[in-house]
């Protein structure tokens, strides 16, 4: 077991333990916080054909000129399964994101022109390609929207589904415990004494591994004993990754090594460098069959820079490492002082 490590260390150690999950098919819209489990490729092209960008005239450029009159050929609104036909000295009302007429190059916008009784007059010239979307500007069938590991947020799903996807295959979410350890901790709504305080600080780390897309299947909180440490941890089958929060430290009452030690699992390592107690936290790992990541119950969560640079870490691990398609949220549990 390696004792007080850097960072880089403590990563490379973890990276080195953590197992791949599974993958899974679900519906597109329920991936958001989940990881990709494959290159995704565009189903289609998009947009499939030019549209105006704007609400206007459809026109030929090239009869373009300020002054110009063109007569009225009707209306175009989008979803029409008709392609229209431009012909000589005409213009099509168009809305926006309707599909531009063959013949048509240009799209002049309403107060560019004077409406006449069937016809518009145009005010100023107007270039070709102005206001419309060229076929295919966004992608083309076949083109990559996102790699095998990308962590999927509104707005990549987004993507997606404009690129046809109905379902996607991605990693399991990994299923988290999180035990709070402390004479002093009471439920949440209980009445507490003097000396008591609520778990806000093992609800925190919940709830920010759940942002990461963890799924929380248990919340516990146990006395500061080993014999209930060893009660309250899950079979390996149960659960993918156990954070405690509490028990730990290198003086007398350490309960994480003891019921570790008692069950047989391997210690990794022990203690995440700066360990000053006076500074802002320090972190045991230990890792065995399945991940179990410790964190000391003093550490000030509320505190601004603690919270900023464990954010920071969760980020930097998760967009940097997860595309390898390891188990993720222990890594982003690690955390680093900025000194």
């Amino acid at each position: 077991m390696e004792k007080m490590v850097n960072f880089e260390r403590a990563v490379e150690l973890v990276l080195e333990q953590t197992p791949s999950l599974e993958s899974e098919l679900i519906e597109v819209h329920r991936a958001k916080n989940r990881v990709l489990a494959e290159d995704t490729l565009a189903k289609l092209d998009l947009p499939a054909l030019p549209i105006s960008l704007r609400d206007g005239y459809a026109i030929n450029s090239k009869e373009a000129q300020a002054g110009k009159k063109l007569k009225l050929a009707g209306e175009i609104y989008p979803g029409s399964q008709k392609i229209e036909k431009l012909e000589s000295e005409q213009a099509f009302w168009i809305a926006t994101g309707a599909v531009i007429p063959e013949g048509a190059d240009a799209v002049i916008e309403e107060e560019l022109v004077e409406k006449l009784n069937g016809e518009i007059q145009l005010k100023e010239k107007v270039s070709s390609g102005a206001n419309i979307k060229p076929a295919k500007e966004e992608f083309s069938k076949g083109d990559q929207l996102l790699k095998k590991g990308t962590l999927l947020e509104p707005r990549s799903i987004s993507l997606l589904i404009a690129g046809g996807y109905s379902e996607l295959k991605v990693y399991k979410a990994p299923r988290l415990w999180v035990i709070a350890i402390g004479d002093e901790l009471r439920e949440i709504g209980k009445v507490i004494e003097d000396a008591q305080i609520y778990p806000s600080s093992g609800w925190l780390v919940a709830m920010l591994a759940q942002n990461l897309g963890a799924e929380l299947e248990r919340f516990l909180i146990i006395k500061d004993d080993p014999n209930s440490l060893k009660e309250a941890l899950p079979s390996p089958e149960e659960v993918d990754l156990v954070l405690t929060i509490g028990g730990t430290g290198f003086g007398r009452k350490d309960i994480i090594i003891d019921a570790l030690a008692g069950l047989g699992v391997e210690v990794i390592f022990q203690g995440n460098q700066p360990s000053d107690p006076r500074k802002e936290g320090d972190i045991t790992i230990k890792i065995g069959a399945k991940l179990v990541t410790e964190f000391p119950q003093d550490t000030p969560f509320q505190k601004t820079p603690f919270y900023r640079n464990l954010v920071k870490i969760y980020r930097f691990l998760w967009y940097e490492r997860v595309r390898r398609g390891y188990l993720r949220i222990c890594q982003e549990l690690l955390y680093r002082l900025e000194e």
